[in-house]
């Protein structure tokens, strides 16, 4: 931590120093802009009624959001805030309520409270913190820094299987220069534990305290106007065990990241390269490039919550936009192979490929293709899942991503008649994927999953009298491990203006039948949900909703479930 410490802020004042070469802060600047001090920004509170049979659900729960901004001459102060007395069964070391402030002063803006930063994929990745960010861009430079707690201690809970949690700290710094040649740039970031969070839990429920290390390299140039070239590589040196004493100093790793991270403690380094060169073809308003990507096995940080490792991609890229831009070509097609470190029983090597095809030959129609095979991370929710679980209110923060290895989906929109009074469209979606989930190199029975959904919809709108009119088929088929199911239903949806359009209200029907095939069950839910919105002036506004839903199956008790929202909105 003390050489974190020491390199970020000798990278602080080396950019201070540089830029103050041919910079300084215009102190006149205090002198221009308005006099008068400006107060903006919006709150908006919504009381929520839910009657149902779960227990674990509040009857009455409370949700406030706001914003607020202060501005005084270049200075501005805004401020968010997210509350709720909503209580989960759960503990999980992230924060739903939260407080933020981002002033900002021409290049210098920062953030307090409740932050997220990204630094690179491979690096702070999106991590919400509770602490300060601060981000500076003078001239050529580009300085983001961030210090703040990255988990809060929690004591799990065993009946849940929920694991305890200490406090984790992180800090980070990335700085970027661009000349009219090439960028350059550095980040550092650490992450660490704290033990003593947790001091209260006997030794054999306490988890093992981990310590992270990441530096990052980044740089970019172009060449005869025309050749890019582009080079990224990141070290991160990770302790699982702080408690453990290094006595033969073995944590002195061969790498950036190892050197900095503290000595006392047991470590291993992982690394990430990324080198890539694009050609431009001006000519033919295209371009054609190469990338060559390779990631350790195990490659971790503390700074995100999903990584993808264990591979090495060679991929050729090319992009192309055809007829004054009506059809526009991307994709890429290479070779990409794991167990690179040869530790595995087998490895697997694939050609792997990502296709976009974007078709609008005219403004009635436009039309997508889709394809890809890399491995990434998805939020996943099908219908079968609606209907499962205890009730469509709850679980507003739970995560349900599935790494997915396959990907292809593909729209069509298309206008059938448009005229100043009536506008009728035609919508179709279909999207495949499939999640495979390995232990080691091996894909048991029950890890690999496909999910298929499409839907088609006609809209009808007036215009003029504010009203749309929508139908629709949905329908899904779900293979999730050994477990088949599928799932159809119609929707209906209706829009209607009054008073001027100052009152907006919709309705949206809906019904999904699913049957597992493998149970051998089915499952019938019906969906109403009603709202309005009445917006007296331009600062204030009413809402209101109302949501039912009824399940029933073969294997279910009928249920009903009833949700009432009264809100209320109010901008100055």
């Amino acid at each position: 931590m003390n050489k974190l410490c020491t390199a970020c802020i000798v990278s602080f004042w080396l950019v201070i120093g540089f830029d103050s070469l041919g910079q300084a802060i215009d102190l006149s600047a205090l002198k221009g802009g308005d006099t008068k001090v400006k107060v903006s920004g919006g709150l908006n509170s919504n009381v929520v009624y839910n009657a149902s049979q779960a227990t674990n659900i509040p009857p009455i729960s409370l949700f406030l959001s706001g914003n607020l901004n202060v501005s005084y001459r270049n200075f501005n102060l805004p401020l968010s805030v997210n509350y709720s007395n909503r209580k989960f069964t759960y503990s999980q070391p992230f924060s739903f309520n939260f407080v933020t402030f981002r002033p900002s002063y021409q290049w210098i803006s920062a953030e307090i409270g409740t932050c997220f930063m990204s630094f690179s994929p491979y690096s702070l990745s999106g991590h919400q913190f509770q602490g300060v960010g601060l981000t500076l861009t003078p001239n050529r430079w580009s300085v983001s820094a961030m210090y703040g707690r990255l988990f809060k201690a929690t004591d799990g809970n065993p009946e849940l299987q929920q694991l305890p949690t200490y406090r984790r700290m992180g800090m980070g710094v990335k700085t970027v220069y661009k000349s009219d040649h090439f960028t350059l740039g550095l980040s550092l970031f650490n992450a660490a534990d704290k033990p003593n969070s947790l001091a209260h839990l006997s030794e054999p429920l306490r988890p093992q305290p981990k310590e992270n290390m990441v530096v990052g390299l980044e740089f970019s140039t172009m060449l005869f106007r025309k050749l890019e070239v582009s080079a990224a590589y990141h070290s991160s040196s990770l302790n699982a065990d702080t408690n453990q004493p290094d006595s033969n100093g073995i944590a002195r790793q061969k790498s950036i990241s190892g050197w900095l991270l503290n000595k006392s403690s047991l470590g291993q380094s992982y690394n990430s390269y990324r080198f890539g060169i694009n050609y431009n073809l001006s000519k033919s308003n295209g371009i054609i490039g190469i990338e060559y990507q390779k990631v350790d096995p195990d490659y971790i940080t503390l700074g995100g919550y999903y990584f993808v490792n264990d591979f090495e991609n060679l991929t050729l890229k090319y992009n192309q936009s055809l007829w004054s831009g009506k059809v526009n070509l991307s994709g890429s097609l290479g070779l990409q192979q794991d167990d690179i470190a040869r530790q595995k029983s087998s490895g697997q090597r694939r050609v792997v490929g990502m296709a976009n095809l974007m078709f609008s030959p005219s403004q009635r129609l436009n039309a997508g293709l889709t394809f890809s095979n890399f491995t990434s991370y998805s939020f996943v929710r099908t219908a079968f899942d609606e209907i499962r679980r205890l009730n469509p209110f709850e679980q507003l923060d739970t995560l349900n991503y599935r790494q997915i290895n396959q990907n292809i989906s593909a729209f069509v929109n298309y206008t059938l008649s448009q005229t100043e009074t009536r506008v009728q469209t035609i919508n179709v979606n279909v999207s495949q994927m499939q999640s495979v989930a390995k232990q080691g190199d091996v894909v048991r029975v029950g890890q690999q999953s496909g999910f298929i959904n499409s839907d088609i919809t006609y809209n009808y709108q007036l215009p003029q009298k504010a009203q749309s009119i929508g139908v629709g088929v949905n329908t899904s088929f779900n293979s999730i491990g050994t477990q088949n199911s599928f799932s159809v239903g119609p929707l209906f949806h209706v829009q209607k203006g009054f008073l001027q359009s100052k009152l907006t209200t919709n309705t949206a029907l809906s019904y999904i039948y699913s049957k597992d095939a493998t149970l051998e069950t089915s499952a019938g839910a019906f969906n109403l949900r009603e709202s309005a919105q009445y917006n007296w002036d331009k600062k204030n506004s009413l809402s209101a909703n109302l949501g039912f839903t009824q399940v029933s199956g073969s294997t279910l008790a009928g249920r009903t479930y009833v949700s009432a929202t009264v809100g209320y909105i109010n901008r100055f």
